[in-house]
């Protein structure tokens, strides 16, 4: 649990337990007998006042401080997604780049068995067939 969650569940105990403890205060005032001292409905009015903006602001700073992190815990998992998206775009950049090569290298090997064939070195170009394909093979196995 991060830093964030934990100052998240301190506050959502601590407000309570202030609530709690204003209440027990006027019920206090309330049992002792304060109902009948002069100002004491308007202490009891204002500690009720209280309780109430206290629940408020409870509320407020909690879901604040909840938006927030969840906020926050959005950017981190967009910041996530968008450094997979680049690793995978520069993978398939390597890849087509290899693919482009293995073209080039293919046309470059085709023209010159043909060229080979149009001269009428059959047995060169065989040989150099025979040359290649051992080469994809020892590549296909690892050993290339």
């Amino acid at each position: 649990m991060g830093k964030k969650e934990v100052r998240l569940r301190e506050l959502s105990l601590l407000m309570p337990a202030a609530g709690a403890v204003l209440l027990l205060v006027l019920a206090g005032w309330l049992l002792t007998g304060m109902r009948g001292r002069p100002g004491a409905s308007v202490l009891a009015a204002l500690t009720a006042a209280a309780l109430f903006l206290l629940a408020l602001f409870e509320r407020r700073s909690v879901r604040k401080t909840r938006d927030r992190i969840l906020a926050e815990r959005e950017a981190e998992v967009c910041g996530k997604r968008m450094e997979h998206a680049v690793l995978l775009a520069q993978r398939a950049r390597k890849h087509e780049e290899r693919v482009y090569r293995l073209h080039h290298d293919i046309k470059n090997h085709l023209g010159v068995v043909y060229s080979m064939l149009e001269d009428g070195r059959n047995k060169e170009a065989e040989l150099y067939l025979e040359k290649l394909r051992s080469e994809l093979e020892e590549r296909e196995n690892g050993r290339g």
